[in-house]
């Protein structure tokens, strides 16, 4: 019998009311399993997958990078107060001296004029021929004065002396000397003398001789005349030749420009115009005609390079920049000490100049040399880098990633950007 049951007898059995006996729960107290560690694991992975992640990123930069460094250019201003200058003439100057070249520049301007008054025009027809010698491997020599023969029995002289090549041999193909273009004038007055183009034989020259040595015009002879013709009057004549002459300079000067290149600098007083007044058209053979002139525009062009750096030299005590420019160079007042001449026969072989105005010289970066300098550098050396550059001023770089840690390994990644 259970103790329960017992106890339950006992209590009828004394007639005292039934207890309730409280039965404490008994608490069964499992033990837990060991967890799994699965947390620590996942840490692990996360922590070692991080150093790999960094490697990647370090990696892929160092692979897709790219740099752009904007540098700035010193900028020195700078006063000049007739400075003098020594130009040599390019083809008798030393290398890296001062030097200058000579441009020449023909024009003719016309304009329709009335003439009023009626004279006589008489006149020889002038012209150039060119010598051909086949005769001879040795240079012959024609002398002014010497008489040709056209082909339609005509007679003209040389103006001028004519030195005349000997014929060379190559590969058994001979070819004849040839002379310059020489002035020749009609030996007769009168329009009959002009012509589109002939040839020439030579006196002293005949027979089989004159085939192998013999002369052609280089272009038309022209300007022979037997009549009467209109001229500008008088009282006319001044004016016309000023305005004929002024529209002459203009278009010297506006095909001078045109044909000067970007590296060469052209100043006003360095200019001189020659205006041929042999070349002054003032009559025509009807009341209204072309009035014209001829003239020529002599240059004396200085490089800008050469120039700039010559400047720089002048007035920086320390110029040791490879290259340097200067953008209002065109501005300065270059005036040459002793008057020019016109004629480019008697070019001179050195010029001084003054120059005078106020300008900024601006050292120029080196492009090539930084971008080289930086290729496969650290991000920490930048600053040690430009130091040591003197024509910049102040720079910086901006990176593509910008966690990448050094500059590119290929030049063409870099990118300079002048500021």
């Amino acid at each position: 019998m259970k103790l329960y049951d017992v106890i339950r007898k006992e209590d009828r059995e004394k007639g005292t009311p039934l207890r309730e006996i409280e039965i404490e729960p008994v608490v069964i107290h499992r033990q837990k399993s060991p967890r799994k560690p699965t947390f620590v694991f996942k840490k692990i992975i996360i922590i070692s997958l991080v150093p790999l992640f960094l490697a990647f990123l370090y990696i892929a930069g160092m692979k897709v990078v790219r740099a752009t460094v904007v540098v700035t250019q010193r900028q020195i201003p700078f006063t000049l107060d007739g400075a003098e200058f020594e130009l040599d003439q390019e083809t008798a100057g030393t290398t890296g001296r001062l030097s200058f070249q000579t441009m020449i520049v023909p024009a003719e301007v016309s304009r329709q004029v009335y003439g009023s008054q009626v004279e006589p025009s008489t006149s020889y027809a002038k012209g150039k021929v060119v010598f051909f010698n086949e005769y001879s491997t040795k240079a012959q020599t024609v002398k002014a004065k010497t008489k040709l023969t056209a082909a339609d029995g005509k007679t003209y002289t040389t103006l001028e002396n004519a030195v005349v090549p000997g014929y060379t041999i190559q590969n058994k193909v001979k070819t004849a000397g040839t002379s310059t273009a020489t002035a020749i004038v009609a030996t007769s007055i009168g329009p009959t003398y002009n012509t589109s183009g002939t040839s020439f034989v030579v006196s002293g020259w005949t027979g089989t001789k004159a085939k192998q040595f013999y002369a052609q015009s280089a272009g038309q002879v022209t300007g022979g005349e037997d009549g009467v013709a209109h001229s500008v009057s008088t009282a006319d004549q001044a004016d016309v030749i000023a305005t004929l002459q002024a529209q002459l300079l203009e278009r010297l000067k506006r095909e001078t420009r045109a044909q000067i290149p970007d590296t060469l600098l052209a100043f006003p007083d360095l200019q001189a115009a020659t205006i041929s007044s042999d070349s002054i058209t003032l009559k025509g053979a009807s009341v209204k005609f072309p009035a014209s002139i001829k003239g020529t525009m002599v240059t004396y062009l200085i490089s800008r390079e050469m120039l700039e750096s010559a400047i720089a030299n002048r007035v920086l005590s320390d110029h040791t920049y490879a290259r340097v420019s200067i953008p209002t160079i065109n501005d300065l007042t270059v005036i040459p000490v002793s008057q020019l001449p016109s004629d480019p026969k008697n070019t001179p072989d050195t010029i001084l100049v003054k120059i005078s105005g106020t300008g900024t010289i601006i050292t120029k970066a080196p492009i090539e040399t930084i971008r080289q300098s930086l290729v496969g550098k650290s991000k920490k050396g930048f600053e040690s880098i430009f130091s040591e550059i003197p024509e910049i001023s102040s720079a910086e770089y901006h990176f593509y990633p910008f966690w990448a840690p050094f500059f590119p390994q290929s030049p063409s990644r870099i990118k300079i950007d002048i500021q």
